[in-house]
């Protein structure tokens, strides 16, 4: 009989080696630096790693809403209070567009939910989000054993896939 450890190191490698598991957050959010990093991303990863598996789904999820950082004081609001902010808009900006109380789904238990916060100009990246255009997370890795390359919001959504599946069992 295996541990409880054990059990979950295991689903955590299907869930990372196993095409046919797809694990995703019901609503994913980001937060960037302006508002055209925004919609770049919503749509971005909507039509990607977030997409529908199936046009017969009737589900607004998987569901992603980007939104941007516009803090009006000079340096920004930091991560802490940034996000508390990130996820304010981002609940707004669902109800606007999408007609869901994401606050009372969450509550609810009814909706997963991950908000990644990558607002800021990049100084400790620097002087790699210059190349992109100050777009923080489009920094681009190239795998080594991959003839493609991953930028890093991307790499880093791929990596809380496992813990998506993790609570789905």
């Amino acid at each position: 009989m295996s541990t409880p450890t054990e059990q979950a190191l295991e689903a955590a490698v299907v869930a990372m080696t196993d095409p046919s598991v797809k694990a995703l957050f019901d609503v994913t959010i980001i937060c960037t630096t302006d508002d055209h990093q925004a919609e770049y991303w919503m749509e971005r990863l909507s039509q990607g790693v977030c997409r529908k598996t199936t046009s017969a789904d009737s589900s607004i999820f998987p569901l992603v809403l980007a939104v941007s950082e516009d803090w009006n004081d000079t340096g920004g609001a930091g991560n802490g209070l940034g996000t508390l902010y990130a996820w304010t808009k981002a609940t707004k900006l669902a109800k606007s567009r999408h007609g869901i109380d994401l606050d009372q789904l969450l509550q609810d238990e009814q909706v997963s939910a991950a908000l990644y916060h990558t607002a800021g100009k990049g100084t400790r990246l620097a002087p790699l989000p210059a190349s992109e255009n100050n777009n923080k997370p489009g920094v681009v890795r190239y795998a080594d054993c991959m003839c493609f390359a991953y930028c890093v919001l991307w790499m880093l959504y791929l990596q809380t896939d496992v813990v998506v599946a993790d609570c789905q069992t």
